[in-house]
C-alpha cells in the first residue's frame, strides 16, 4: 500500500518543478523577442533612410549599435553610417547630429574593424571613399572661411582614407601654411615633393616655410634640388638671393642677380638689388679705400641708374644713388679739411671734386623727396648738402619741414 503523504511530497516536487521550467520558457521566448526587435531595428534604419525620414532612421540605428545582441555586427555599423552620411548637410535633417560626417567615417570604420572580409566590404569602401571626398569639399570651405586648422583637419582624414592622393596633400599644406603650422606644412609639402618631384609650384611654397621656420640650411637644399629640376624657374632663383642677401653674402649673390637679371631684364628690383650689393661691398664699411672698392661703387652707380631708367619714380633707387654720391664727396671733402694750410693746390683740387659729387647727389635726392615728401632721411640728407653747397636758404627750409614732421 502506497504512503500517502509521500505521494502527496511527490507531486508537490513536481509541480514546482514544472512552474520553473514555464518560466524559464517564457524568458527564452522574452529574450528570442528582444533580440529580434533590435536585429528589426537595423532594417527599419535602412527602410527609414530609403524613405528619408532620418530622424527615425537615426533613432533606431543608434539603439541598434548600443545594444548588446546588435553592437558587433557589421551591418548594423554600415548601416549606421549611410543614416549619418546621408543626415550631413541634410535640409532638414541636418542638425540632428553636430558632427555627422565624422560619425559616418567612424562607423564605416567600425563595420570593416568587425568584418574586414564581410557582405559589406566592397560597399563600405565605396562610400570611405564618398566620405572622402565630403571631407575635401569641407576642408576647402574651411580653407576659403580662413577656418585654417579645421581645414587641416578635414584634409588629413581624407588623407585617412586615401593616403597617397597628392592634391589632399598639397591642400593639407597649404592649410597649415596658412595657418601657420608650419611644422605640419612642411612635413605635407615634402611628402608631395617626394612623391611628384615635377610640381613646380611646391618647391617655393616649401622654400617659404622652411624659411619661416629659420631653417635656411634645408630651404637652400630644396632651392637646388627644384633649381635642377626647373632651371628656368625665376622665383626659386629669386628665393636663394634673398636667403643669402639676409644673411649678408654679397659676393655669393652677385652671380645669382645677374644670372637672374638675364631672365627678367627689365626687372628694376633686380638691378637695384645688384646695386645695393655692390655698394654694400665698396661703401662706407671699408676703411681703406682701394681700386677694387671704387669698381664695386662703379659698378653699384650704373645698377642704380638702370633701376632708375626701368622706373624713374623709383624711391630706394633714386635715394641710394644719392646716397652714394653724397658719401663719396663727403669722404674727399673729410680728407681734404685734413690737408695742411700749405697744401692750397691740392685742396683746391678735393674742393672741385666733393663739390662735384655733391652736385651729382642733389637731384636724386630731390626726386627721392618728389617721390616721398615725408622722408625725414631725405629732409635731413638734403638739409646737410645744401648746407654743404652753400645753399642756405634751402638747408633752412629742409631744417623747417623736418621740424614740422617730428611734431606731427
Amino acid at each position: 500500500m502506497s504512503n500517502p503523504a509521500r505521494m502527496k511530497m511527490n507531486l508537490t516536487v513536481s509541480l514546482k518543478f514544472k512552474s520553473m521550467k514555464r518560466l524559464a520558457i517564457l524568458f527564452l521566448c522574452l529574450s528570442a523577442t528582444f533580440g529580434y526587435a533590435q536585429k528589426a531595428n537595423i532594417q527599419s534604419a535602412y527602410n527609414y533612410l530609403k524613405y528619408d525620414q532620418l530622424d527615425k532612421a537615426k533613432e533606431a540605428i543608434d539603439a541598434a549599435v548600443t545594444t548588446e545582441s546588435t553592437m558587433n555586427s557589421d551591418k548594423a555599423w554600415y548601416y549606421r553610417g549611410l543614416v549619418y552620411e546621408k543626415l550631413y548637410k541634410h535640409e532638414k535633417f541636418g542638425k540632428l547630429d553636430p558632427n555627422p560626417l565624422k560619425v559616418a567615417f567612424d562607423s564605416y570604420s567600425k563595420a570593416l574593424a568587425l568584418a574586414p572580409k564581410g557582405d559589406f566590404t566592397d560597399d563600405i569602401n565605396a562610400r570611405l571613399k564618398a566620405v572622402a571626398v565630403s571631407y575635401m569639399s569641407k576642408g576647402i570651405e574651411d580653407f576659403n572661411a580662413k577656418n585654417y586648422s579645421e581645414a587641416v583637419a578635414s584634409f588629413e582624414t581624407s588623407l585617412k582614407i586615401i593616403p597617397n592622393d597628392t592634391n589632399i596633400l598639397f591642400n593639407a599644406g597649404l592649410a597649415a601654411d596658412k595657418g601657420g603650422n608650419y611644422e605640419k606644412a612642411v612635413s605635407y609639402y615634402t611628402k608631395v615633393n617626394e612623391w611628384n618631384p615635377k610640381d613646380q609650384k611646391v618647391y617655393a611654397l616649401l622654400v617659404n616655410v622652411l624659411k619661416a621656420k629659420g631653417d635656411t640650411a634645408k630651404a637652400i637644399e630644396v632651392i637646388h634640388t627644384g633649381r635642377k629640376n626647373f632651371p628656368d624657374d625665376l622665383n626659386l632663383l629669386l628665393s636663394e638671393i634673398n636667403i643669402y642677401l639676409m644673411q649678408g653674402k654679397s659676393k655669393e649673390v652677385i652671380d645669382l642677380l645677374k644670372e637672374a637679371i638675364t631672365k627678367d631684364p627689365k626687372n628694376e628690383s633686380l638691378h637695384f638689388a645688384l646695386g645695393t650689393t655692390y655698394d654694400n661691398l665698396g661703401g662706407s664699411k671699408n676703411a681703406v679705400r682701394t681700386a677694387e672698392t671704387d669698381d664695386y661703387l662703379a659698378l653699384a652707380e650704373t645698377a642704380y641708374k638702370k633701376a632708375i631708367e626701368l622706373k624713374p619714380d623709383y624711391f630706394e633707387a633714386n635715394y641710394n644713388l644719392g646716397a652714394l654720391y653724397f658719401n663719396q664727396g663727403a669722404e674727399i671733402a673729410n680728407k681734404a679739411n685734413k690737408l695742411p694750410i700749405s697744401a692750397q693746390k691740392e685742396f683746391s683740387e678735393a674742393q672741385k671734386k666733393f663739390k662735384e659729387k655733391f652736385g651729382q647727389a642733389q637731384p636724386y635726392f630731390e626726386k627721392a623727396l618728389e617721390i616721398n615728401p615725408n622722408d625725414s632721411g631725405t629732409l635731413l640728407s638734403l638739409r646737410e648738402l645744401y648746407a654743404k653747397t652753400g645753399q642756405l636758404e634751402k638747408s633752412a627750409e629742409m631744417k623747417k619741414r623736418y621740424q614740422a614732421l617730428e611734431k606731427k
